[in-house]
């Protein structure tokens, strides 16, 4: 009976590690924020920010947060795009909206991720 005492705990474990967003599981340095010119994915860059509080604090919000699928929806192209850079290498880029849609600001690979975070 005691071998079956650890099952439930185990369950738990893995249904809590599936529900992060391993995407976001990254180490940055700094993110370039662009603008995005009519839904091209480029643009001119806005600013750059290097406060590591802040860096972690967004990736951290992103792991966990909710998504929602918008790969079968009609919508506006992100304001801007953030490259999170680690070693002078963009290790991640993600789509951003300066207006929350239902929550999310964030926007990578057909997701929405309900983060309203700002980035300023």
């Amino acid at each position: 009976m005691r071998k079956y005492a650890m099952v439930p705990l185990l369950l738990c474990l893995i249904l809590l590690s599936a529900c992060q967003n391993e995407a976001f599981d990254i180490e940055a340095t700094s993110i370039n924020v662009y603008e995005n010119q009519q839904g091209s994915g480029t643009g001119k860059l806005q600013f750059t920010i290097k406060d590591q509080d802040t860096i972690n604090d967004l990736l951290a919000d992103l792991r966990r947060a909710r998504t929602d699928d918008v790969s079968n929806v009609d919508m506006a192209s992100p304001d801007f795009y953030l490259d999170f850079i680690y070693d002078e290498e963009v290790v991640l880029s993600v789509g951003y909206y300066t207006e929350p849609m239902d929550g999310a600001r964030y926007l990578y690979k057909n997701k929405l991720y309900k983060v309203t975070t700002e980035i300023k």
